[in-house]
């Protein structure tokens, strides 16, 4: 049924010329095999694993730019915006942002990652990408983020043990300080992962022999 979709996003993608021939078409005699709903998902689904852009980057931008700007405007405390105070429950929600957002992010660039390397897909991000960002940048930034995040942590641990191991404070500190180390083990890890689904192999994927439509 999307195999009609599929040679059109294939020629689009390839920038192939595409003409129409028109045909004589009737009703169909006998009874009709469509089904409305489970077609149309199909047509859906197949949409969404050809477009990353859609499914990942857009939605992921969108809760990583806010949970990032709600979580910088509260980094130093409460702030009062539109004539109320935003509070230690705002900045969670914004660091569930960031998480959310980075995780769907990731998930994006694995998939225009394998896509590229084992499907045969064309992607001029990875591309780009190949000769200009290596495993050592993504180690880098990530082990930067991680450490960033465990030196706040460690400085307030310390304020708390010199001080009796009391009632905690520091609380926003403390929130974005888990921020970054969570922040940073992802781009870590994640930054391996591209690297193995980039990894040429001599063998032909197993996706690729089947026919299966590439996710990008």
């Amino acid at each position: 049924m999307e195999f009609a979709s599929e040679m059109v996003f294939k020629a689009f993608r390839r920038k192939l010329r595409v003409s129409e021939i028109p045909i004589d078409y009737y009703p169909r005699v006998g009874e009709s095999k469509l089904n409305r709903f489970g077609d149309a998902w199909r047509h859906v689904k197949f949409m969404l694993l050809y477009s990353p852009s859609w499914l990942y980057f857009v939605p992921g931008l969108i809760l990583l730019v806010l949970g990032l700007l709600g979580a910088i405007a509260l980094a130093a405390g409460p702030v009062t915006i539109f004539g109320r105070p935003w509070q230690i429950h705002t900045l969670f929600a914004c660091i569930a942002a960031i998480l959310l957002g980075m995780q769907i992010v990731e998930l994006g660039v694995f998939a225009r990652a394998f896509a590229a390397s084992h499907l045969g897909e064309s992607d001029r991000l990875v591309e780009w990408a190949r000769g200009r960002i290596s495993l050592e940048h993504g180690l880098a930034f990530g082990g930067i983020l991680l450490l960033v995040g465990l030196v706040t942590l460690t400085g307030i641990f310390v304020a708390w043990a010199l001080d009796g191991f009391g009632a905690l404070s520091h609380e926003y500190a403390t929130a974005l300080g888990f921020t970054l180390v969570a922040v940073g083990v992802q781009v870590m890890l994640g930054s391996f992962f591209v690297s193995l689904l980039t990894m040429r192999t001599g063998e032909p994927s197993r996706a690729s022999i089947v026919g299966h439509a590439p996710v990008a």
